[in-house]
């Protein structure tokens, strides 16, 4: 919980980025897929009997028991994924796990709540991040339905749950399918077409983090907006002035004192767009 609050980036990385190899979690994690592939049947009834209690806890006073839906959520995820990549998200699944129905009973009514999007920040990233990590699982329908929540989830007060659903949306518009149209090559399952509705809440809510003085050059929110960027096409005509004036004074700012490579990457090639 501290490093959540106090060095959100370091969290982050941590978390999300694959550099917890030493941790206590991680290692727990590790264990938990090495016995889901030795004992598969064993090892996934036992694990489902601790996510229930776990859950069945957390339901009786949430505010006071996050700490029990967070460790539910990533043994959820230790148990259901077989395959991994940062770029992809899950790729091979545990097939006596229903990951729909968990997500649905589980993570979609946290998401859902919007009315106060600074309770229970780290069962809001968990549940980011679950989309996250099953983003290639979810239907173009599913994921349309989703991209609402996470544009307003931008506007939480917490760093690491702006910048997950930044990371998950920017991800989310990566997602690509083979198409026999074009012979078997892959197309991104969101297009232009089927961003537009969504481009002016998008570019309020990232904008407004990117604008935010307290906060640091953020590379998720500046990638975030690069991805929009490149898959909105020609849709982004209507809004083009105000967008070069946002990346612009975004340039502004980096020059008078540039800290964050990554993020001035990601901001040129916006510019580029």
């Amino acid at each position: 919980t501290e490093l959540f609050e106090d060095n959100p980036f370091d969290y982050i990385q941590l978390d999300m980025e694959g550099s917890d190899a030493d941790t206590r979690r991680r290692c727990s994690v590790d264990l938990v897929r090495g016995m889901c592939r030795t004992f598969p049947d064993h090892t996934t009834s036992i694990c489902t009997e601790y996510i229930t209690q776990l859950l069945s806890q957390y339901a009786q006073s949430p505010d006071q028991n996050s700490h029990l839906k967070d460790a539910a959520l990533h043994l959820m995820l230790a148990v259901s994924v077989k395959a991994h990549t940062l770029s992809q998200g899950a790729s091979e699944l545990n097939e006596k796990v229903n990951v729909m129905e968990i997500f649905t009973t589980h993570v979609l009514p946290e998401i859902q709540d919007t009315s106060n999007l600074n309770q229970r920040p780290i069962v809001r990233a968990d549940c980011i991040k679950f989309v996250n990590t099953f983003r290639r699982q979810f239907s173009l329908d599913q994921l349309k339905s989703l991209l609402p929540l996470l544009i307003s989830h931008l506007g939480s007060e917490q760093v690491v749950v702006q910048t997950y659903a930044a990371l998950c949306i920017e991800r989310m518009l990566t997602v690509k399918d083979k198409n026999p149209q074009t012979g078997g090559r892959a197309v991104p399952r969101f297009n232009e077409t089927e961003l537009q509705p969504f481009l002016e809440s998008l570019f309020t809510g990232l904008f407004a983090v990117l604008d935010s003085p307290e906060l640091k050059e953020n590379d998720y929110i500046m990638k975030a907006i690069m991805r929009t960027l490149n898959v909105a096409k020609a849709s982004i005509i209507p809004v083009t002035a105000i967008v070069l004036e946002k990346l612009t004074a975004a340039l502004a700012r980096v020059c008078r004192n540039p800290s964050n490579p990554q993020f001035n990457h990601y901001l040129m090639e916006s510019l580029a767009v």
